[in-house]
């Protein structure tokens, strides 16, 4: 979500918005599935900025699967965002779940009204 964009939205579209995110992240971790990098970068506004999607999910994993894997894979090296939670810079695999998810949410919702 780029601020330009964000200064333009109403209030509605902003409610709107969340409320796509917040079915979105429920529906992944009704699957055990853990995003580990929600941020406002990572979110996109559709062209009548009433939805939003969540993206970049290459650092997702299944959480409670023994030896956890990346759903996807990539070579790029992730830098360290206000929206990281603490508990992702282990490697722990016991680390990875929803609540790393929700406090990057959180943060997120901030940035959205802020």
């Amino acid at each position: 979500i780029r601020p330009k964009i964000l200064s333009q939205m109403k209030i509605e579209d902003r409610i709107s918005c969340a409320l796509a995110l917040t079915a979105q992240l429920a529906a992944m971790h009704a699957v055990n599935m853990v995003h580990r990098d929600i941020k406002a970068s990572n979110v996109v506004m559709s062209i009548t900025g009433r939805t939003a999607k969540l993206i970049d999910f290459d650092g997702a994993k299944i959480h409670g699967e023994p030896n956890a894997v990346r759903l996807t894979f990539t070579t790029r090296l992730f830098d360290k965002y206000t929206a990281w939670a603490a508990e992702n810079d282990t490697d722990l695999e016991e680390s990875f779940t929803e609540t790393a998810d929700l406090y990057a949410f959180g943060t997120t919702l901030a940035y959205l009204f802020p």
